[in-house]
């Protein structure tokens, strides 16, 4: 299959103004009627980007109690008659699935790109990631790092600059000509000075690796924006902290969707029991950061979606300051299965800490906010898996599991509303979920560590067709 050159938001914006660009031709995507009218470029590729998995940044794996890291490495991408692009023997083969594991750090796994066509984009499902267990010492923690479409903007909505904290930022180039990104660092004081330039050349069908220690000044409430005009890319950041000699747990942060409305699903507020000496304690604690890229302070409105919506309770409305971020805290909730919905004038961003201490340690996990979706998925990896999805109106969903080979292992179909939990079945390597209405849906892992629990949350990569379609707005 010969693949044609990615397509350019530059002709999107161009279309979206109302001109007209000769020679592309658009394939309608039928929704109701309440939603927007939305295209389909045909005679186009189009890239879900993989970049690498996680990597050490300490030198020493161990900390002071000299504990083994235990580590499980691994990679799964559901390729789906699409053809995929291997970053490190730089091939382009059509296998079903990508799947292999290590018992080391291995970046290189999963790292790539699916490339697929207009008409495959519509009807196949793509998805997949790598996954990092660290048993213990100085990275102890769960991650999972998400295939992601490519676009020309992206939001890395999380973590922190300061000494303890490890901030890797990756970003993939998979089409034909080189790009180059602009990256931007905002934090609680305003738009970041970064010490060295915004400006990241990067070569065709190839990933540049940003070690971002002293790049950044010190900074408690970290985002970055990268964008390009030159052309697309996909982006995560590895994140992981130490307090003192004492780990704090590792991500990997996505994109998080800039827009009026959006929604972050995922906190979770466990029931308290009884302490029993056999089982280790757990706690959990929740953080909401909200960006203000504008040049103007920001006023949000913040809600809570349990089994109904309700305003955050203390802090229902916030103002961000211009070009700022602010943190707010989520703890003090009653126990229940929670989205967080943020509503202003202007687009903003968003995401959310979740913070599991046991074992004498914590280990963290960052949701990126989300707009809502039809249909998706996402690959698990290692751990116990669940959904939490939130559909304001009743919804049924469809949620079917895979192997790693990608042959069908189960189907469900339930009703949901509001923000609820759907367990994943054991063994389950992939995740496709089907919706009659627009929902905000992800995935939450946990996974036993050597002391305690690791926990990683991945967000369901959107059905191709729908995320890469361009809204045409239509008016005088």
């Amino acid at each position: 299959m010969k693949f044609k050159p990615l397509v350019s938001a530059i002709a999107i914006l161009a279309l979206a103004g109302g001109v007209v660009v000769g020679g592309l031709a658009m394939k309608p995507i039928v929704h109701e009627s309440v939603e927007p009218t939305r295209y389909l470029p045909e005679g186009q590729t189009f890239a879900l980007a993989c970049t690498p998995g996680l990597r050490r940044t300490v030198e020493e794996g161990v900390n002071v109690t000299q504990e083994a890291e235990s580590v499980l490495a691994g990679a799964s991408v559901f390729v789906h008659n699409g053809q995929w692009f291997d970053n490190r023997s730089q091939t382009l083969t059509s296998p079903p699935t990508i799947s292999a594991t290590r018992q080391d750090f291995a970046p290189e796994l999963g790292a790539g790109t699916v490339l697929t066509s207009s008409s495959d984009v519509s009807a196949k499902r793509f998805m997949g990631g790598s996954y990092a267990r660290i048993g213990g010492g100085d990275m102890r923690g769960l991650a999972v790092n998400p295939c992601q479409w490519t676009r020309q903007s992206m939001w890395l909505v999380g973590s922190k600059a300061q000494t303890g904290t490890y901030n890797v930022v990756s970003i993939a180039n998979p089409g034909q000509n080189p790009i180059t990104v602009t990256l931007t660092a905002y934090g609680e004081r305003g738009q970041v000075d970064l010490t060295s330039s915004q400006q990241i050349a990067i070569a065709p069908q190839s990933t540049t690796e940003l070690n971002m220690d002293g790049l950044i000044p010190d900074t408690q409430q970290l985002a970055l924006h990268l964008s390009s005009d030159s052309g697309t890319f996909a982006a995560t950041m590895q994140t992981n902290e130490l307090e003192g000699f004492t780990p704090s747990g590792v991500s990997v942060i996505s994109n998080s969707e800039i827009a009026t409305k959006i929604v972050i699903p995922g906190i979770v507020v466990p029931e308290k029991v009884a302490a029993d000496a056999s089982i280790p304690a757990e706690e959990r604690t929740a953080t909401l950061r909200i960006v203000n890229p504008h040049a103007d302070e920001l006023t949000a409105q913040i809600s809570l979606i349990g089994e109904t919506e309700q305003p955050l309770p203390g802090t229902p409305e916030v103002t961000v300051p211009a070009q700022s971020v602010l943190d707010l805290t989520l703890d003090g909730l009653p126990a229940g299965t929670y989205a967080v919905q943020i509503s202003a004038d202007q687009p903003m961003t968003a995401s959310a800490e979740i913070a599991l201490a046991s074992g004498g340690a914590s280990d963290h996990a960052w949701i990126a906010s989300q707009t809502p979706i039809r249909a998706g998925g996402a690959a698990i990896g290692v751990g116990d898996a669940r959904l939490i999805a939130v559909s304001p109106d009743e919804s049924e969903v469809t949620v079917t599991g895979y192997d790693e080979t990608g042959k069908e292992t189960y189907s469900t179909t339930e009703r949901l509303s509001g923000t609820q939990m759907i367990d994943i079945a054991p063994g389950t390597h992939f995740v496709w979920l089907d919706s009659s209405r627009l929902l905000n849906v992800g995935v939450e892992i946990t996974t036993p560590l050597n002391n305690g629990t690791g926990i990683a949350y991945v967000p369901l990569v959107s059905q191709g067709a729908q995320d890469q379609a361009i809204t045409i707005s239509v008016g005088p």
